[in-house]
């Protein structure tokens, strides 16, 4: 929270977050969904799920990251799926002793 008060934001597309209000949504998202989705907010024409690798410790070693099309995630049910996906891959890797 602190972070994205100080954070300044700009558009790298037209479809980028650039109100605190709507990363602040898209954070609490992430919180209750397991994983984030982004659609042209960097790059035109593409999309991806993404999810954190968190250690028993819970320290975050990183991501898994799934990237295609916009095209491949315009289907709510698909993007889900592919989103739990992620979610699950991420969980598995973040249960091995990773420090």
């Amino acid at each position: 929270k602190e972070f994205l008060e100080k954070a300044q934001l700009k558009k790298i597309t037209p479809h980028s977050l650039d109100a605190k209000e709507d990363v602040a949504e898209a954070i609490a998202r992430v919180n209750t969904d397991g994983y984030a989705y982004q659609c042209e907010e960097v790059l035109l024409g593409a999309a991806s799920v993404g999810a954190a690798v968190v250690g028993a410790d819970r320290t975050v070693y990183g991501a898994i990251i799934l990237g295609g099309p916009a095209s491949t995630f315009r289907s709510s049910a698909y993007r889900k799926e592919l989103g739990e996906a992620v979610r699950r891959a991420a969980q598995a890797i973040g249960a091995y002793e990773l420090s």
